[in-house]
């Protein structure tokens, strides 16, 4: 039937590697940029596969390029079920496989769907700071929600500094990093500190 078997003798696929851990390698043999590797998934036994296959490329920056024929999504399964899947235009779906409902555009990341009754989340683990930063040309924490884990406190930054603080206490503040009230506001000057 034309299947190939490695470590198995009863090959059901056109390629099946079979053992305790199973791998397969594939190097190339050149320099820098021209040391490239490809798996290409192909409707065709002609071109490239860059663009209208499946291609899986590691040169010598070490990026991995995913092209998926026919303008259908990538998908990524655990368990016999998908949990993952990027489509054509680029944009990433965990615990979803459909964009209904969701803004069109802001929707470069989804998590989970409108409506899903699963708790759902995004978990930013470390012993010191977690960050979720928005940048620009000029800066790459223009805008910052940050989380410090030594000092058990969260702040907002907008144009590159601090607008708000939560401190340990649960009190808030702004214009000030050290909040003593639930909501302490301090300005610059007698008029705005009232």
């Amino acid at each position: 039937s034309g299947k190939v078997g490695i470590g198995t003798t009863s090959p059901d696929a056109s390629l099946h590697v079979s053992g305790s851990s199973p791998q397969i390698r594939v190097t190339g043999s050149g320099s820098g940029s021209s040391n490239s590797s490809n798996i290409l998934f192909q409707n065709s036994d002609t071109g490239s596969g860059s663009s209208d296959g499946f291609f899986v490329g590691f040169g010598g920056t070490e990026i991995a390029y995913l092209y998926n024929y026919e303008n259908t999504p990538l998908a990524f399964a655990t368990n016999n079920a998908e949990r993952m899947r990027i489509d054509s235009s680029g944009r990433v779906m965990i615990g979803t496989t459909s964009t209904s409902g969701i803004s069109g555009s802001a929707d470069d990341l989804i998590i989970g769907s409108t409506n899903d009754s699963s708790t759902r989340g995004l978990t930013l683990a470390s012993t010191t700071n977690a960050n979720i930063r928005f940048s620009d040309d000029g800066d790459n924490a223009t805008g910052m929600i940050e989380y410090n884990h030594s000092s058990n406190f969260m702040r907002i930054y907008v144009e590159g500094g601090e607008a708000l603080r939560i401190n340990s206490s649960r009190n808030v503040g702004i214009g000030t990093t050290s909040p003593g009230h639930k909501l302490h506001l301090k300005g610059t000057d007698t008029a705005y500190s009232n």
